[in-house]
């Protein structure tokens, strides 16, 4: 679509918009105030508050706000969230009116009197692809080794593919991964993977809430072209000190919380270490074969802290940090023929963030943040380090935003902010080292950029049945000289047909500046963060989406959504790609630029209230790719594209009993899932290629660095279909403020030995698989 002719319309439509706004009543008045956790004081975001007698609402922003217009006189509002008991409160307005709500938590378990959340957010609201998920809902999802991972929930939900099993990484609605905005508590996180993609870096205890963003993508957010994963840490218990111990076959987990200042300060600390490397040591040392080595661990520390300074100010400041390190030796150490492979990878996250209440119409969250990744390899031809082949690739981010709130009337809200942003990154920084000879690559080679972007969007009621979200991003990002401008339009419509069924349709146009590179010749995926400069281009995409949403009762949720997403200026490596360069030699001199298509049907089925609640969504999907310099310039099938996809998840109450004192809750939940085979790529003729520096006359075996492969076509076969099914049995007993979790869980109960990926052996191929049948048991204390 022509972008001058873009531009006319949307600006035709906020004058429109405008113009309804000069013409708003005025006999109104504003019930604003917070909405928390009773027992913690946490915040809620997305809670709702609704006018019984006028039939509107208003749905919590991310920091608990809210605002409602009603008329003067009596007035019945309802305060709802999914999880906790429905707060009623009436009121006879005669002026603003400013509230707090603090909702208890719903104790009745089993077939009950669960009261779920309204309809505001689900059949009402403009949204569509959008779901949320809680630390609670993650944590009752049957995982292998009993570790909850809320990127292996994600990927339950309709719209969302993986590559392999085990793999934190997938795609939404065909993007690759990196065209995912992954943020932590508002902050861009760069690498989410620990243990090679097999777990995320997101420990569960320190998570409160989590959406992910798969059609209508708000304006206020950016930089990435499918897709948004929006994770928010716990605040910390204002009210009491809290704890949480857990253990899980691969990991310890420790978080701390409480009250600095009672109802004023508190704090959230959460620590997770692995084991693995402890075990790995242990496991060679009972071989006693000194010659070879090999360890891998990981660890995370998530912190945060908020003070309350009055009612309408509040600060935060929340902290990541987190490492992997994978090490692999051949050799004695007094050997000659000594070599030593490691590869490390480090995230480092920081925000402060300020709360300030304008008036009771105006909230506003401004925030400074610094995101910091690096990835390190290291080969090492003897013990001193004198020979050694050492590559960095860092990234750094450092960012100053503003989001604004405004709710202007009961049928008008309107959200307005910036962000100006420094990114530099240093990609394949390279030193090489023998005892003659000392070599730096690229060390004064790096990439600097500048980006400045505003943004818009309203919430409008047109008429009874007809609402709107309009608004665009703008902005220009600066590089080398070259000044990329953007201009990124996005439109919602809801249509509601009645209290219980609605329809919506959405598009959104997204810009990236940045792109990730993938290399697996190491025989490990290194990830390589790169800018858009004078040579490549941003990439950009237009995504189209339509649902509808149906609730027949509270406890009921079902939609139907369709999509098209069109990619352009996408970026990847050239086939047979090193991961080690030669002097002089760019990441630009590898990559070829294309083009990208998906599209799909998504189906989802909800029940969220009664003694069994799940869901079962079903995806019908195809994505492609089409490079000049790929596949002889012909499309071929993304590495992501999984035709079919079923995910069914279920959470049955089995009963509660008390016995001296202590409430014991017994749950058993399951999940099952089947997918169509995912591409690989399998060469024809495989061939040497020439050994790489320093490996000459070494008894340590190179090739796997650099063999080559003749592939004539990319993503040439198709793996069997996937599919398994995972129990988890869950005992619960809770005495007083105290509660011991046992987790009893069997990852790939039947055994299925899905192919995680092939090779040729000869002339045979042979399958690698991943996860056999897996029994683990977990063990959570909370306080």
């Amino acid at each position: 679509m022509n972008k001058s002719l873009l531009k006319r319309i949307f600006a035709t439509l906020l004058f429109n918009l405008l113009f309804v706004l000069l013409l708003s009543g005025q006999n109104k008045f504003t019930v604003s105030g917070f909405v928390s956790d009773r027992a913690t004081g946490e915040r809620l975001a997305g809670a709702t508050v609704f006018n019984s007698e006028s039939k509107s609402g208003t749905a919590c922003n991310n920091y608990g706000f809210f605002s409602l217009k009603v008329p003067d006189g009596r007035v019945t509002l309802l305060v709802r969230f999914v999880g906790y008991e429905t707060q009623v409160q009436q009121l006879q307005l005669k002026n603003d009116t400013v509230l707090d709500f603090r909702l208890s938590t719903n104790n009745q378990l089993g077939e009950v009197k669960v009261q779920a959340n309204s309809n505001e957010n689900f059949i009402r609201s403009t949204a569509l692809g959008v779901n949320r998920l809680t630390g609670n809902e993650v944590e009752k999802i049957p995982t292998v080794l009993g570790e909850p991972d809320i990127l292996k929930a994600i990927k339950l939900l309709p719209g969302v593919s993986f590559a392999s099993e085990g793999t934190s990484g997938f795609s939404v609605r065909g993007g690759s991964p990196d065209q995912t905005l992954i943020m932590l508590d508002g902050v861009p996180v760069y690498n989410v993977n620990h243990l090679l993609g097999f777990l995320s870096l997101f420990n569960n205890d320190a998570i409160n809430d989590s959406k992910l963003y798969k059609g209508s993508l708000p304006a206020r957010f950016g930089g990435r072209l499918s897709s948004v994963l929006d994770i928010s840490m716990k605040e910390g218990n204002l009210e009491k000190q809290a704890g949480t111990f857990s253990l899980s076959p691969i990991a310890g987990r420790y978080t701390m919380e409480g009250p600095i200042v009672k109802n004023k300060a508190s704090y959230m600390v959460s620590a997770r270490r692995s084991w693995i490397d402890v075990l790995f040591m242990e496991a060679q040392k009972q071989v006693g074969n000194s010659e070879q080595f090999l360890t891998y661990g990981f660890w995370d520390i998530n912190a945060k802290a908020n003070w309350i300074i009055n009612r309408n100010n509040r600060l935060f400041l929340s902290f990541y940090t987190g490492r992997d390190a994978y090490q692999m030796r051949e050799g004695e150490k007094d050997d000659s023929n000594y070599v030593k492979f490691s590869y490390n990878w480090q995230n480092l996250t920081g925000v402060l963030r300020w709360n300030h209440v304008f008036s009771p119409d105006l909230f506003a969250n401004f925030s400074v943040y610094n995101s910091r990744y690096k990835q390190t390899y290291l080969i090492k031809y003897n013990v001193q380090g004198n020979n050694h082949y050492k590559g960095f690739n860092n990234l750094n981010d450092v960012s100053l935003k503003g989001d604004f709130d405004w709710f202007n009337s009961e049928h008008q809200s309107f959200q307005f902010g910036y962000q100006l942003s420094y990114k530099k990154f240093s990609p394949e920084i390279i030193s090489i080292k023998d005892d003659s000879t000392s070599i730096e690559l690229n060390k004064d080679i790096f990439t600097e950029n500048l980006l400045s972007e505003v943004y818009f969007e309203g919430n409008i009621q047109l008429t009874d049945r007809l609402k709107s979200n309009v608004g665009f991003r703008t902005g220009m990002m600066s590089t080398s000289g070259k000044n990329y401008f953007s201009f990124r339009p996005r439109l919602s419509l809801r249509y509601l047909f009645s209290d219980k069924l609605s329809g919506k349709l959405a598009y959104s146009r997204m810009t990236q500046y940045l792109h990730q590179l993938q290399n697996t010749t190491l025989g490990i995926p290194t990830e390589l963060w790169v800018a858009s400069t004078k040579r490549v281009i941003p990439g950009t995409s237009d995504l189209f989406s339509a649902g509808a949403f149906y609730q027949p009762s509270p406890a009921y949720d079902f939609s139907a959504e369709i999509y098209l997403s069109n990619l352009h200026h996408a970026i990847q490596y050239k086939p047979s790609t090193m991961a080690f360069k030669n002097r002089g030699e760019s990441w630009e001199d590898y990559v070829t630029t294309g083009k990208g298509k998906s599209y799909g049907l998504e189906l989802m089925a909800k029940k969220k209230t009664g003694r069994l609640t799940g869901l079962l969504s079903y995806t019908l999907s195809k994505s492609t790719r089409q490079f000049a310099d790929i596949n002889f310039g012909e499309s071929f099938p993304f590495a992501y594209d999984r035709r079919h996809q079923v995910h069914v998840v279920g959470d049955l109450f089995l009963g509660e009993k008390q016995k001296k004192g202590i409430a014991i809750r017994k749950s058993l939940s399951a999940n099952f899932n089947f997918a169509s085979g995912n591409y690989i790529t399998l060469a024809e003729r495989e061939y040497q290629g020439i050994p790489l520096p320093y490996m000459d006359g070494s008894r340590y075996d190179a090739n796997w660095l650099s063999q080559l492969s003749l592939i004539e076509r990319i993503n040439n076969y198709r793996m069997p279909a996937f599919h398994n099914l995972h129990l988890s049995y869950q005992l619960k007993r809770k005495k007083a403020d105290k509660t011991v979790i046992w987790n009893f869980s069997v990852y790939n109960v039947y055994d299925r030995l899905n192919p995680w990926y092939y090779y040729k052996k000869g002339n045979r191929l042979r399958q690698i698989s991943l996860f056999p049948i897996i029994p683990s048991v977990s063990y959570t204390y909370k306080w």
